[in-house]
């Protein structure tokens, strides 16, 4: 017969993570931590630059950390730390590179697909995904000539290099003022304005732009993309086209919503239905923390104190 587990966390964002220290404190000792990619915190570790702050805010969402993970407002560094330290601390019992498919009733218990043909059963099952891991692409013909040139992060920037960043979240900002140390850098935002930045973002890019460090193409639509003698020829709706090195989207991140409607949770547009007390879904036992349990997305702090509510009251249960 199978194994069943009290618990299975899907994600190692901090969520996850949250919800694993939080069940190991309160003797959950049957647990499992399933991550699709290959290391803890893909998002943090891949899609913010060295160095970046990791704030348990954001865009305002006040919010005082609850419970056992002892997480305070640091660097991408320092974060990656403490859950290196967690990891070793707990002994975590996690499985990487197992992305779930599908998660099933069967009986009184869960069944967890994943896409490497595994199946693991469990009494209760948590989903701490986010969104930025799979980030928005641009609705745009990409011409192979230019993939190695059309970006989703940083990885592939070096110095010396014309750079279009594209977007006008916090991201695309700290990914201009970042890069403008060392190469010539242009922002296209399709609006005029930023609505979404926090402060010391808006503070940053706003400065650049005023110093020329940055060049504001603010009001831009891109309409197409053309390789141009090695270069990237970006052509745009209201402005002549221009030519670059290397162009950066940075648009966001999209709501799983083919992975939700597998699971049979009832959901609104793309967002799951949730019970906004318990954060239990339509299916019993079945729980979805973090971004996708607001549809204005949620900061690090208060996915943290999702996991902590969740687990308390699943151990209430057992």
């Amino acid at each position: 017969m199978s194994e069943i587990y009290d618990l299975i966390v899907i994600g190692a964002g901090p969520g996850g993570i949250s919800a694993m220290v939080e069940a190991n404190e309160l003797c959950i000792k049957n647990i499992l931590l399933l991550e699709k990619t290959s290391e803890h915190s893909n998002t943090i570790r891949h899609y913010y630059k060295e160095h970046k702050r990791v704030d348990k805010e954001w865009m305002g969402q006040k919010c005082d950390i609850r419970g056992r993970l002892p997480f305070v407002d640091t660097t991408k560094e320092g974060y990656l730390e403490l859950v290196d330290s967690m990891f070793a601390k707990y002994s975590i019992n996690a499985k990487f590179g197992e992305e779930v498919e599908k998660i099933e009733k069967l009986g009184g218990v869960l069944e967890v697909h994943s896409a490497n043909g595994h199946s693991y059963l469990t009494k209760n099952c948590i989903i701490a995904i986010g969104n930025m891991g799979k980030p928005n692409k641009p609705n745009l013909e990409i011409p192979p000539k230019l993939k190695g040139k059309i970006n989703f992060d940083l990885n592939n920037c070096v110095g010396g290099e014309s750079i279009l960043i594209v977007g006008g979240g916090n991201s695309a900002a700290e990914y201009a003022v970042d890069l403008s140390e060392n190469n010539d850098v242009a922002l296209s935002y399709r609006q005029t304005s930023f609505t979404r930045l926090n402060a010391q973002n808006l503070l940053h890019i706003n400065r650049a732009f005023s110093h020329g460090s940055v060049r504001a193409l603010l009001g831009t639509n891109i309409v197409g993309l053309e390789e141009a003698d090695k270069k990237v020829r970006v052509n745009f709706a209201e402005i002549a086209h221009e030519e670059f090195d290397r162009v950066v989207f940075a648009i966001g991140g999209s709501t799983p919503k083919e992975f939700i409607k597998k699971c049979k949770i009832d959901i609104d547009g793309s967002y799951p239905i949730i019970d906004i007390h318990t954060h239990e879904t339509n299916i019993p036992n079945l729980y979805i923390i973090g971004d996708l349990a607001q549809k204005t997305g949620g900061s690090i702090g208060i996915a943290i104190n999702h996991a902590v509510d969740v687990v308390a009251n699943i151990a209430k249960k057992l």
